[in-house]
């Protein structure tokens, strides 16, 4: 919210509780919630130090910050949770690297990519940015411990001659306004890879024990269906995602389209790359049914329990979900099904905000931009069912749901 974080949480088989005060004073969108913009300061839910709880990390302005979930239903700096004296909301992860991966340092969430993921194999998730000619890995090493890892643009691309530098440029084809930029461990080797669809190709890099990236190769080319900007994808009005639909371990690639949501199946086998037709699995929840990137944002998730992963979609109103058919069937159902009409836009997830401009000799003139703010998932009470957490204007809230599988934010 705008002060803080809220949560709220799956209370039984059908329905949320009502949603409580997470943080009131920090990764919020207003001066009293810290000044978090859903733009420039990315937040992630995830289990940063490895105990099995869902934290916080956010990149701020000029600092990468993380806040332990306590487990207590509060989230504090690691050396406050138990110590009812210490109030301490949270420690530094990029402390001498001079405001590395955030916004006092250049770092634009339109030209340049920020994810986490476990890049070097060792259960724990790294921090990954990849602009200014340069993929930078800042390695989890275990509380308090943390490496950087610096590859220029020739150490991870091979290719560079003849395609530029696909994961670090800024130039008109690769930049995050044209192109998707992704982690997702596509070989089934437990360390993430970075993906990137740029111009008319997609490209992959293997990510290795040390915490770097192989150099690059090619899923797929401009002579065959691909999720590219050259065949129609936009950052702006599509999505897409490494989600493994198919439930054989290895993340497929699920594209949110104009009219439809297509499937292209990871066939990977070992250091073979390789991923299979596309197929249209749901003419819902895409651009052509009125479904907007950054207002009505869309995960997969398994919400029924069946193991396979199902869209699960938030409206204006509401939250639902499209189940995925049983194993074989490789389509998502016609029929949607509500899980809750909170943490929607119609609960105060939306922020105008107007700009006057006095023009000379001329009436003012007034500019308002409307900002929806993030609803993320993760299971932040470790009861095996994921939650949904917002960034709303006052701070972070969250309520229990179904298992959700979190992608990069929307």
């Amino acid at each position: 919210g705008k002060n803080g974080v809220v949560v709220a949480t799956w209370g039984n088989a059908s329905s949320f509780d009502s949603a409580r005060a997470w943080t009131t004073d920090l990764y919020g969108s207003s001066a009293l919630g810290g000044g978090w913009d859903k733009h420039n300061h990315p937040r992630y839910l995830v289990d940063y130090d490895g105990d099995g709880l869902t934290d916080v990390v956010g990149i701020g302005q000029s600092a990468v910050v993380w806040s332990k979930n306590c487990g207590d239903g509060t989230l504090k700096a690691a050396a406050a949770c138990g110590d009812s004296g210490n109030n301490a909301t949270n420690e530094p992860l990029n402390t001498g690297l001079a405001g590395l991966f955030t916004a006092s340092t250049g770092w634009d969430p339109a030209l340049h990519f920020r994810g986490m993921a476990d890049v070097d194999g060792n259960g724990l998730l790294d921090l990954v940015g990849a602009g200014g000619g340069a993929v930078y890995v800042l390695r989890n090493l275990g509380p308090g411990s943390t490496e950087l890892v610096t590859m220029d643009a020739g150490a991870v691309e091979t290719l560079e001659q003849s395609y530029g530098t696909a994961f670090t440029a800024t130039d008109a084809d690769n930049n995050n306004s044209n192109s998707f930029r992704m982690l997702g461990d596509i070989n089934g080797d437990g360390r993430a890879d970075l993906l990137l669809s740029g111009g008319s190709r997609m490209f992959y890099s293997l990510g290795q024990l040390d915490g770097s990236f192989s150099a690059i190769a090619e899923i797929c080319t401009s002579s065959e269906p691909c999720f590219t900007p050259a065949q129609g994808w936009r950052p702006n009005n599509h999505l897409i995602f490494l989600e493994d639909v198919s439930n054989d371990g290895l993340p497929d690639l699920v594209g949110f389209g104009a009219g439809a949501v297509y499937v292209s199946l990871n066939e990977s086998i070992g250091s073979s790359i390789n991923f299979g037709a596309f197929k249209v699995w749901s003419s819902t929840y895409t651009y052509n049914a009125g479904w907007r990137v950054g207002q009505h944002l869309r995960y997969l998730a398994d919400v029924n329990g069946d193991g396979y992963q199902d869209i699960v979609g938030f409206t204006d109103s509401t939250i639902a979900s499209l189940n995925q058919l049983p194993k074989g069937q490789e389509n998502f159902a016609s029929s949607t099904a509500t899980l809750s009409n909170s943490i929607n836009l119609e609960s105060n997830w939306q922020e105008v905000e107007t700009v006057v401009t006095y023009p000379p000799l001329s009436p003012p003139v007034y500019t308002s931009t409307t900002y929806y703010n993030n609803r993320l998932t993760g299971d932040y009470n470790n009861d095996g069912y994921d939650d949904v957490v917002g960034f709303g204007n006052k701070g972070v809230v969250s309520q229990r749901s179904p298992v959700i599988v979190q992608p990069t934010e929307q």
